[in-house]
Formats: C-alpha cells, structure tokens, sequence
C-alpha cells in the first residue's frame, strides 16, 4: 500500500507541474513579452531588446525571438524562397498561430500541435 501510494504521488506531482502553462504574452500593439519552453530547445525568449523581439502585427508576428540553446529565429515573412512566417488568426476570443520560423542552430520550427494546423 505505501509503494502504491508513494507511485501514485509521484505520478499526480509530475502531471500538475507538466500542466502549468509557459507562454508569451502579445498583443496588436507592437512587442511582445515572455517565455516558451521546448523540450530541445529550452527557454526561448520573446521580451524585446535592442537585439531581438517579437513584434505583433495585426495578422502576423515579425522579428526574432532569442534561445541560449538555439540562437536566434527569424519570425520574419517575405523572407525569400521559401516564404515562411507566424500567421495569427482571430477565432472568436483567442489567436492562434500557425506557421513555420527558421534558425541556423534549430533548422525549421513549427508553429502548432502535433495534431494541429495551430500552435498552442
């Protein structure tokens, strides 16, 4: 019964810290702020410096968001061939991002869920 028990905790304690929620904040007025985590690539930064930030348009981001583990990634559209970028799309209450970035350490990244066209 303790073994049980003490399993039981261990499990219930690594599920509720894997569900408390690391994201940036953004809003249609310029920059953004925070942090995401990924598992390959750590903390990745979206505060804006004079370096890098994520600027918010009203249907897509731009600029660079920053990650000790991986360098710098390119939010940028239009950015030649091939075309790539963050594209954010209004659904009722919430934004959801979609679409692919580039870094030279991290290759492409992809902006949404496994099963998703949309990024959490």
């Amino acid at each position: 019964m303790p073994k049980l028990f003490f399993t039981t905790s261990i499990f219930l304690s690594g599920v509720i810290f894997f569900s408390i929620p690391f994201f940036a904040l953004a809003a249609y007025n310029g920059n953004s702020s925070g942090y995401t985590w990924g598992e390959r690539a750590g903390w990745i930064s979206y505060e804006t410096t004079v370096n890098y930030g994520a600027e918010v348009a009203h249907t897509y981001l731009d600029g660079y968001i920053y990650g000790e583990d991986i360098g710098y990634i390119s939010l940028k559209r239009d950015s030649g061939t091939p075309d790539y970028g963050i594209i954010a799309t209004q659904i009722q209450t919430e934004v959801r991002l979609s679409g692919m970035t580039w870094g030279s350490q991290s290759g492409w990244v992809k902006f949404a869920a496994d099963s998703s066209d949309y990024g959490n």
